[in-house]
Formats: C-alpha cells, sequence, structure tokens
C-alpha cells in the first residue's frame, strides 16, 4: 500500500471590492506504489539475432510472470493562480491558471495513462527508475475561467430598465454561464514492438532518441517527427522506412547483427499531444406563471465554436497500415465535454 506526502503554500490578496488574487504551490509525493515487474525476464545480452539469449530465465516453463510489488513512485508540484470575483451585481467568475509537473515511474506499459494500482507493468524489472517520466494524464499548462452572469436587462437593470409587464417578463431575469477551457496536450510515450535485449518474453521496447520529438510542424497526418527516432544502438532516421522503423536483424550479406542488449532510451512521457481549446455557454431564465407557478428554460452548448480538438496520435514506430507508418498519425478527434463535437440542448420544466 503506497503513503503520499502532500505539501500547500499559498497567497492571497485583495484586489478591489470582491475581487482577489490566490497564488499557490502545492506538491505531493508517493512512495511505495504498485508495480509490476516480469519475474521471469532474463538479462539483455548482446548476442547475435540468430542466437538465442544465454541468460536463462528463472522459470523456463512458464511465459512471463507478473506480480505487483511496492517500490514505485510518483512527484507532483504545481503552481495555481487564480483570479476570483465573489458574487457581486449579479456576476461572479474564476479564472485559473494552472502550471503543473507530474513525474511516476509507473507509466512504462504503451497506453497507461494514469499512475496507481490498476497500472505499473515495467519495462525493465532491472531499471524501474529508468520508467520515471511525465504521467500521461497530466497537462503542463491548464487554463480555465469560469462566470455566471445574470444580464443587466430588465426591470431595474442597466439596459431596459423601466420594462415591465410582458416586456420584463421576456427580456429580464436571463442567466449566462460559460467555461472556457484552454490546455497543452497530454504526454506520450513512444515505443517499437522489436526485442533488442534478447529478451523475448518482454513484448514491447522503446527507440532511441537523438533530438526533439516535438520541434516539428504539427499536422493531423504528422504531429510528431520521426526522423529524430532510432533502433536501440542504430543511428537516428537510418532504419525508417515510410515513417515505419524496420530494425534490421541482419547486414546486406545476410549475416546476423548483434543486440544492442539494452532497451531503447527515449523516456517516458516525452511526446507531448494534440491541446485543447473548448468554449461552453448556457443560458436559463425562470418564467413565473403565478406565485406558485414557474416555468424554468435552460440551454447549453459546448464547444460552441466547434473548434476541432485532435484525439492522441498513434505512438508505435513499428506499426504501419497499406505499408505507411501511423507514427504521428491523429486518427479522429476529441469526444465529449474534454472538446468534441458541439453539443446543443434545451430543456423547459415546470414546477409548482
Amino acid at each position: 500500500m503506497g503513503h503520499r506526502e502532500c505539501e500547500l503554500f499559498l497567497v492571497e490578496r485583495v484586489l478591489h471590492g470582491n475581487t482577489a488574487l490566490r497564488v499557490s504551490y502545492i506538491a505531493n509525493r508517493g512512495d511505495q506504489l504498485t508495480w509490476a515487474p516480469n519475474l521471469n525476464q532474463p538479462l539483455p545480452t548482446t548476442d547475435a539475432y540468430d542466437q538465442s539469449n544465454p541468460n536463462p530465465i528463472p522459470f523456463p516453463a512458464w511465459n512471463k510472470v507478473r506480480m505487483r510489488a511496492g517500490g514505485a513512485i510518483s512527484t507532483y508540484e504545481s503552481m495555481q493562480t487564480e483570479l476570483i470575483h465573489k458574487y457581486s451585481h449579479g456576476l461572479t467568475f474564476q479564472s485559473t491558471w494552472t502550471w503543473a509537473r507530474n513525474l511516476a515511474d509507473t507509466e512504462s506499459w504503451p497506453g497507461s495513462s494514469f499512475s496507481g494500482e490498476v497500472t505499473g507493468d515495467t519495462m525493465n524489472q532491472y531499471n524501474l527508475r529508468g520508467d520515471y517520466g511525465n504521467v500521461g494524464g497530466t497537462r503542463k499548462h491548464r487554463w480555465i475561467t469560469t462566470m455566471v452572469d445574470e444580464l443587466p436587462i430588465g426591470k431595474g437593470r442597466f439596459l431596459l430598465g423601466n420594462a415591465s409587464g410582458l416586456l420584463n417578463g421576456i427580456v429580464g431575469g436571463w442567466r449566462l454561464s460559460t467555461i472556457f477551457l484552454v490546455e497543452t496536450g497530454p504526454y506520450a510515450t513512444p515505443f517499437i514492438q522489436f526485442d533488442s535485449t534478447g529478451n523475448s518474453n518482454n513484448g514491447f521496447n522503446r527507440p532511441d532518441l537523438a533530438g526533439n520529438p516535438n520541434n516539428v510542424h504539427h499536422t493531423r497526418t504528422q504531429w510528431w517527427n520521426p526522423n529524430v527516432f532510432a533502433c536501440p544502438g542504430r543511428t537516428a532516421g537510418q532504419d525508417l522506412q515510410n515513417n515505419t522503423l524496420n530494425c534490421p536483424t541482419q547486414d546486406q550479406s545476410g549475416n546476423a547483427l548483434p543486440r544492442a542488449g539494452r532497451f531503447g532510451n527515449a523516456g517516458v512521457g516525452t511526446l507531448v499531444g494534440p491541446g485543447t481549446i473548448n468554449f461552453s455557454l448556457g443560458l436559463a431564465k425562470d418564467f413565473r406563471i403565478t406565485e406558485r407557478v414557474v416555468f424554468k428554460f435552460e440551454s447549453s452548448f459546448t464547444n460552441l465554436p466547434n473548434h476541432p480538438n485532435f484525439d492522441d496520435p498513434r505512438q508505435n514506430l513499428t506499426e504501419s497500415t497499406n505499408g505507411q507508418g501511423t507514427f504521428g498519425q491523429v486518427l479522429e478527434s476529441r469526444i465529449g465535454d474534454a472538446g468534441g463535437n458541439r453539443v446543443g440542448q434545451f430543456a423547459l420544466r415546470i414546477e409548482f
């Protein structure tokens, strides 16, 4: 069972009236988190690809032997800046910018997005700290602003303040609510399906990295730069064909090449995916028919501008479709409230 230690430090100051600024530093560390080593992993070898690993596996009658063990760690640090306007004159809002750094060594397995009890499959049981890197679900920068405003229209308000009767019943009392979200992309980990260690039981590997894969013009068909990756122990880009990393096991004469004898050095969470921009809006009003009967109208729109937010690109450098590598390709847009297509809904109910 893991345990966590937390730290919190904040400074708050009133700027004017009901408006205040708060700056917070939040940190925590998790120790003895769960990870899943393969107890049947042999030691790596540099022997040629046509030879089996001379290092015996501990349990010859078994393939993988997974277990749950303590010993993994995580660290989280964030700086949060909040501008807060408490309710006054019908308006309330809060704008928060978070700058976060979340690291763990339970994120090795491709597709894992959260550290904790249910993940933790490690690439190399002899080097758990080699999997220490960015946690997939964390965004480095996240800015979110929420607002609720009673529109200044109708009797006693700034606009049409003398309205009464039917006119005030139509134009007065509207409530506007908005949520505006801007955040950088999630972290992802490049991987290859290739054995450079003589460890046929491992099932996956990571490439070598010789540059910044995020330093490229991002498009839906190529979000990351594949040319900075290499098969473990080889030169970046030399084995890349049609955006697919084809790691050779023989030289041009047909002779077996030696294995690298190690896993690739590309770190966990070295890829940064597409960010998200999302603006949602709601509009509501109460229509009082009698003292006891009220019609309530509510409407909401998520991603009102219908801005396309790309889903996570493909992470496998050895995967291809019809001979063309799919690494870095975005196959679909995000779904749901986190930035999917525009969705509007209306509701009308009666209370009595």
